[in-house]
């Protein structure tokens, strides 16, 4: 009698048919798979136990009953079905995953492989179909492509985020900018209105006068007034010219072997006059073999001259000023000690900032020096500090590199 391979075999059968029963029971033992046979037709004609897990329908249920029953209704009207199996047919074997139906109508994801079973002359019996029910792994691929997008737009925001920070950090940094100009230039234009009116009107003046009166001591003395006037509004235009160009980047400092000891020399004899009208010492020392620098001479000179001008200003008649040359490690060190009124704490941090005056001075000048002098040591990668206490003098200092031997 002939069987289908999952049928059970009559009585009497072959060693063979023997093993047919084996592997019968081996396949309707089968619970991970849906394993069953279908007809030329798609008819199905076999039934295991894990096509009943599966599928939900019992072998009664389904037994002589088309396959199609287990597809979506618009893949049947698409003849789907069909196409599997006449494809099977062709090549021997079909593969596909797709969304199947149970009995109660739900979904499943399954993989599914079509076989072609054909007799010893290759006439075409049925198929063997093997389904796996791959849902749970489809939902896990499904969770994991979510949560790896969901980590892309976070890593995406993240991105945007810091993007957004960034382009936020540098309008405050553009804002901040925009707002120090704006200082300045209101700055600029108080020192314009008045430090420089100061010296106009004295240069008016004293031409009127000297129009009016003959050549003289009276005359000489106008002519005088009108040459420091001048020279006032020279010096002062150039710290304003000098800050611009400290602000942009552009100082210019042109570097050559320096002695910091031959500078010191310089300054100070160019300013003992200066302190002399006050009565003030000003003394150097020099550390013996104190190396040179890489500097602008000129501009070095200038810092140097800015730090001992102030030390004088502040300091009272009758003071002493020292200033200092040594080295330390591979640095050179300038220092200018006073024992004038000192500065507050609270004033000490702003000393080097542009158009800075402690409240209360009376002294005179744009407050400009100590901030131009700054911007030179820093174009000289050196680093310039102050220490003081009221009462008890300052002590402006400034450190350049070394210049390393040739």
């Amino acid at each position: 009698m002939e069987h289908t391979p999952f049928s059970a075999p009559a009585r009497g059968t072959s060693t063979q048919s023997l093993s047919d029963e084996q592997y019968r029971l081996i396949v309707q033992s089968i619970k991970d798979y849906a394993v069953f046979m279908l007809s030329p037709e798609g008819i199905i004609s076999s039934w295991n136990e894990g096509a009943r897990l599966i599928k939900g329908y019992t072998a009664p249920e389904v037994l002589g009953r088309s396959f199609e029953i287990f597809y979506p209704a618009a893949a049947v009207a698409d003849g789907f079905p069909k196409r599997e199996l006449k494809e099977a047919a062709r090549v021997g074997r079909f593969e596909d995953e797709g969304w199947r139906i149970r009995k109660d109508g739900s979904r499943f994801w399954a993989n599914v492989v079509i076989t072609a079973i054909r007799d010893h002359e290759g006439k075409l019996v049925g198929f063997a179909k093997v389904t796996r029910d791959l849902t749970s792994r489809r939902q896990a691929e499904e969770q994991a492509r979510q949560l790896a997008a969901e980590q892309a737009a976070h890593a995406e925001a993240a991105r945007r985020n810091e993007e957004l920070h960034r382009l936020n950090v540098q309008l405050e940094s553009a804002l901040a900018l925009a707002e120090r100009s704006t200082r300045v230039r209101d700055d600029v234009l108080a020192i314009v209105a008045h430090d420089l009116r100061n010296p106009v009107h004295t240069i008016l003046g004293a031409a009127g006068v000297v129009e009016i009166i003959p050549a003289g001591q009276a005359h000489d003395r106008h002519v005088q007034m009108i040459q420091r006037a001048a020279r006032r509004m020279e010096r002062l235009i150039s710290d304003l010219l000098d800050v611009a160009s400290i602000e942009s980047g552009t100082l210019s400092v042109r570097k050559a072997p320096v002695d910091l000891t031959q500078i010191v020399s310089e300054v100070v004899e160019l300013m003992q006059g200066q302190a002399r009208e006050r009565s003030i010492n000003v003394s150097s020392e020099v550390e013996p073999g104190v190396p040179v620098v890489m500097g602008d001479h000129d501009r070095l000179m200038q810092v140097l001259s800015n730090l001992l001008g102030n030390a004088i200003k502040f300091t009272p008649e009758g003071g002493n000023i020292r200033v200092r040359v040594a080295r330390k490690d591979d640095q050179v060190v300038v220092s200018v000690a006073d024992s004038g009124i000192g500065i507050s704490p609270k004033d000490l941090p702003h000393v080097f900032d542009r158009f800075w005056r402690a409240d209360g001075s009376s002294a005179k000048g744009a407050g400009l020096g100590l901030s131009i002098a700054s911007g030179i040591v820093e174009a000289h990668s050196g680093k310039i500090w102050a220490e003081s206490k009221l009462g008890a003098g300052t002590t402006m200092t400034f450190a350049l590199p070394v210049t390393p031997p040739q």
